[in-house]
């Protein structure tokens, strides 16, 4: 189970499926994080994460840099291998060539998350939508995890499948909240019956604003940079008060 006492809090935040704006979002809460807290936001989605370039960052180093020191990582050479973004903001992004790893070794996984985790109080990780060895070791350790849907039936469909595997692993429910992302008025489906159906609670419903974000991306800047008219603000202001209102928790829990 998530383990108290590590360090920094993981926060691993995974998609329903491909394409329903899992990193987007986790830019964007990384990004609102950084301003109150040093965080690291790992992209441990090595088919298809692209953190990069949601962000227009060249990095000299990637994953793929780590996996021949993973046996001797820590904390502090973590810290000289991340991608600084600004002073509170650090990533490492996967890896640009997709040939070089197939998949992430869970072991390799809990070492460049323990690394992570002994240098920055918050520690961020892209799980992406597939439930490969990365996403699953990182939501087993993981102190709350995030779990993005759209409210259409496959992504719901395959939200609920992901809870269903979660459950089998032994993740406690009460550690998962839902995202819901683009959320428009007309959506037949109401969010209560959604929660109510997967057993969970969302934690935040983010209104589309396919304007905002199609900017964001193809400029690779945070939604902030391009407009600050956009409803997505006030709701990652949200989101990021939740977060830390139960990072507290749990640390009085284990405390």
């Amino acid at each position: 189970g998530a383990r108290a006492g590590l360090g920094g809090e993981l926060i691993a935040i995974v998609g329903s499926k491909g394409g329903c704006g899992t990193t987007f979002l986790t830019v964007q809460i990384a990004a609102e994080l950084s301003a109150t807290q040093p965080v690291c936001l790992l992209d441990l989605d090595v088919s298809s994460g692209d953190v990069a370039a949601a962000m227009d960052l060249k990095p000299s180093r990637t994953v793929a840099d780590l996996m021949d020191k993973v046996d001797r990582l820590d904390g502090p050479m973590l810290q000289g291998l991340v991608t600084i973004v600004d002073r509170n903001l650090c990533v490492l992004p996967q890896p640009m060539d997709l040939a070089a790893i197939d998949e992430l070794p869970g072991a390799a996984v809990l070492r460049i998350v323990d690394a992570a985790q002994e240098s920055y109080p918050r520690v961020i990780v892209d799980c992406g939508a597939r439930p490969d060895e990365a996403m699953l070791t990182t939501v087993l350790h993981a102190h709350q995890i995030l779990l993005v849907c759209t409210l259409d039936v496959p992504s719901m469909r395959n939200a609920w499948r992901r809870l269903q595997l979660f459950d089998r692993l032994g993740v406690q429910r009460d550690r998962i909240r839902l995202l819901v992302n683009r959320w428009q008025k007309r959506t037949p489906v109401a969010i209560e019956d959604l929660t109510q159906q997967l057993g969970i609670p969302a934690l935040a419903t983010f209104a589309e604003d396919a304007k905002t974000v199609n900017r964001a991306l193809h400029e690779g800047r945070l939604a902030r940079q391009v407009t600050r008219r956009s409803p997505l603000f006030g709701t990652l202001e949200a989101t990021v008060s939740a977060i830390n209102a139960q990072v507290a928790k749990n640390q009085e829990a284990g405390s």
